[in-house]
């Protein structure tokens, strides 16, 4: 059994770098060790875009070539010397039994990646907030509440374009291929933990959270990759999901554009378990939902609810479920 670490909630992304259990996890995964590091994404959601950009660093993503002047180069390697004094006593030496000479290379690439990715435009929404976004490319995405948006600030019109989401966003993606042969600028790919969503120009709805990542493809064609696995193809009106404590994909018996009444201030329910309801609330604003009552997540509920107003919305569900709903100053949402 793998024991829990006090610093995790102060880890940084270089931390989880050398962190050995997470190196063996992403590269060599297995069920216990899966089990331990999706615990620590549900602990600390904090973490886990840390946790994304370190897995991509372990995982050994070809490095885009860049030429970097003396002062560049003096500051990279003081990055590089410091990190490598603060683990080697803890870490070095089951490295040099585990990891083999070449991965010692992918790590030292690794770092200047982290460096590479230190250079990025964010996007934030706080809880109850959303936000639309146009990329350097005009492809538009509308961000939903308690979500993050990321991408490389030396954004290249001839290369792949490549954005990473936390949350749920809806992807407008300008189609740039004409005729010819695709060229890698023609790819728009999305990175949502280990899953990438590759497409040419379409429209898609994104919800990653809790481990679970929800495509709802709502226009053209998509690619649905993992490593060493065969990509899933999608079609217009189809919704997979992403099941990371399995690193399985699936499809959903959902309508697609249900998936996106978010950005129209609604939120659409078909039979849909109460529990499920409360984790949006939860997504949505923040709370962490009590129920007192525990045979209220018996109940399914269906029907549309209007978000514009937090209070408008609450007192439609308690209306529509026969409970009641009240806050406390722990940011909870008691329910009775």
């Amino acid at each position: 059994m793998i024991k829990p670490n006090p610093d995790l909630p102060h880890y940084k992304p270089e931390d989880f770098i050398t962190d050995l259990s997470f190196i063996t996890w992403v590269l060599l995964p297995n069920p216990e060790l899966s089990a331990y590091w999706e615990q620590v994404r549900l602990s600390h959601p904090e973490q886990i875009q840390n946790m994304e950009i370190a897995a991509k660093v372990v995982s050994g993503i070809t490095l885009e070539q860049r030429i970097f002047d003396q002062q560049d180069e003096d500051q990279l390697w003081s990055r590089i010397n410091a990190a490598i004094t603060k683990h080697k006593k803890v870490h070095v030496i089951k490295l040099r039994t585990i990891v083999s000479a070449a991965a010692a290379v992918i790590l030292v690439g690794s770092l200047f990646f982290f460096y590479r990715l230190k250079s990025t435009v964010e996007f934030r929404t706080a809880f109850g907030e959303k936000k639309t976004i146009m990329l350097p490319d005009h492809s538009q995405v509308e961000l939903n509440a308690n979500s993050t948006l990321h991408y490389l600030k030396n954004w290249s019109s001839s290369e792949k374009r490549e954005v990473w989401i936390t949350g749920e966003a809806l992807f407008v993606v300008k189609h740039l291929h004409q005729s010819g042969a695709v060229l890698p600028a023609d790819h728009f790919v999305v990175h949502a933990g280990q899953l990438a969503i590759e497409v040419l120009g379409t429209t898609f709805n994104v919800n990653h959270r809790r481990g679970l990542v929800n495509v709802a493809l709502i226009r053209g064609k998509v690619s649905l990759g993992l490593k060493a696995k065969k990509a899933v193809l999608m079609k217009a009106g189809e919704v997979f999901e992403y099941l990371s404590h399995q690193d399985t994909i699936i499809k959903k018996k959902t309508i697609a554009v249900k998936k996106i009444a978010w950005r129209n201030n609604r939120l659409e329910f078909n039979q849909t378990s109460v529990s499920e309801v409360f984790t949006q609330l939860e997504d949505m604003y923040g709370y962490k939902v009590i129920v007192q009552n525990q045979e209220i997540l018996s109940k399914k509920l269906t029907g549309t609810f209007v978000t514009s107003s937090e209070a408008g919305l609450l007192k439609g569900l308690s209306l529509a479920l026969n409970i009641t709903f009240s806050k406390n100053s722990a940011k909870q949402l008691i329910v009775k």
